[in-house]
């Protein structure tokens, strides 16, 4: 391996070198198996970065994968791709579209790209997770888990059961060095539509069916410092959930759908939506399960028509009862205000005539001689004004 070196101008290089690394192409058959560069900002500031294949960076792998193969000689995965081919079933369809996809079809593609959402969760909801989950005999990453399978299922009522892939987490241990699920690289966990009509319910059920070989994901690489900056490995999949525990802090939760199908809006939105329910256990509510929020927190719901709901009429005499409105306007017209007199005011009550109303179409011609030779008065209506002076 060869040490590289360049001096950078700002920590923006710095950027466009991770992505480089990410993009690049490995070629296995050169037999590079990783490059080192250190980047220097002025004389002070140093980056190292290490980019590899992932297979060269496996801690044990050549060992578990000499292992697996003396398993698989020896048909020791007989049974556990027996059952798992049980699970899938034969010409199994491709798990549905949401609702809000841009196309129920799916179409052959070039490129791949994911839309990324996130959404923190404080330390007050983080811990009360962590003293809800082991209550109900699990882990905080169970109840993510249950939570996702509720909000999936409430976005696609026709489905009765999914499966959801999993990457291993236990691959330092030598229990489950020897499974199936290492083997294939992922823990497939099959997930069917509760029975169960209240949220606790159905998350013991989808605790119960998970197989004792589901380990917890932790760590990635063998080393996580953190979520800046940091792009891990992902496959084709519609929709990916990534979860950050810290142990001091709060929870945050990354949830990525593929660009094909979804918008970065339609990941804000599940993202949210996820935190509601998450929210909702963290207050040990038991909420019923075809009411969880699938599409809009509630909170949202009642904020947008507080929005959009302007300002409460008072007056119902105008606003709410149109046929009193002519009883509003005679009794304003026909009624004569009482004077409130004080020592030192000076009350005047005059009365003036009202406008005359509008003159009539013109009239036929014999009309208006036969008015002239026979003149009529005219009543005209009144109105009262009253005015004070001090």
């Amino acid at each position: 391996m060869k040490l590289g070196h360049k001096q950078i101008a700002s920590e923006g290089e710095v950027q466009v070198e991770l992505q480089a690394i990410q993009i690049r192409e490995w070629d296995l058959g050169l037999c590079e198996t990783a490059q080192i560069h250190l980047l220097s900002l002025g004389s002070h500031s140093h980056f190292f970065t290490i980019r590899g294949y992932h297979i060269s960076w496996k801690r044990q792998y050549r060992a578990f994968v000499e292992a697996q193969r003396e398993h698989h000689r020896a048909g020791a995965f007989k049974n556990g791709l027996k059952e798992l081919w049980n699970i899938i079933g034969p010409n199994r369809p491709p798990i549905q579209s949401f609702t809000f996809a841009k196309s129920q079809t799916r179409s052959a593609t070039n490129t791949f790209g994911q839309a990324e959402a996130r959404a923190p969760l404080d330390c007050a909801t983080t811990d009360r997770f962590r003293s809800f989950a082991p209550s109900n005999g699990g882990k905080l990453f169970h109840v993510h888990l249950a939570v996702l399978q509720g909000l999936v299922f409430g976005l696609l009522p026709e489905t009765v059961d999914i499966i959801l892939g999993m990457t291993d987490g236990g691959r330092v241990d030598d229990r489950f060095a020897n499974r199936l699920c290492l083997f294939l690289n992922l823990v497939p966990v099959h997930l069917k539509r509760s029975c169960s009509s209240s949220g606790r319910g159905s998350g013991n059920e989808a605790l119960h069916r998970l197989p004792p070989s589901l380990h917890e994901r932790s760590i990635f690489g063998g080393y996580k410092v953190g979520d800046e900056l940091f792009v891990d490995a992902r496959n084709e999949c519609h929709l990916t959930l990534g979860i950050l525990d810290h142990p001091q802090s709060g929870s945050s939760l990354t949830l990525c759908l593929a660009t094909g199908l979804y918008t970065k809006g339609n990941g804000q939105l599940l993202v949210r939506s996820m935190v509601d329910v998450l929210e909702m256990f963290a207050t040990g509510v038991d909420g019923e399960v075809p009411s969880l929020s699938t599409y809009v927190p509630p909170k949202e719901i009642e904020a947008s028509l507080c929005t959009g709901k302007g300002q409460n009429i008072t007056d119902s005499n105008i606003a709410d009862r149109t046929d009193t409105m002519d009883e509003f306007s005679n009794a304003t017209t026909r009624t004569i205000p009482t004077p409130v007199t004080t020592p030192n005011s000076l009350v005047v009550v005059a009365v003036i005539p009202a406008p005359p109303p509008p003159s009539p179409a013109r009239p036929h011609p014999n009309r208006r001689r036969y008015d002239r030779d026979h003149p009529r008065l005219v009543a005209q209506p009144h109105k009262v004004y009253t005015k004070t002076y001090y």
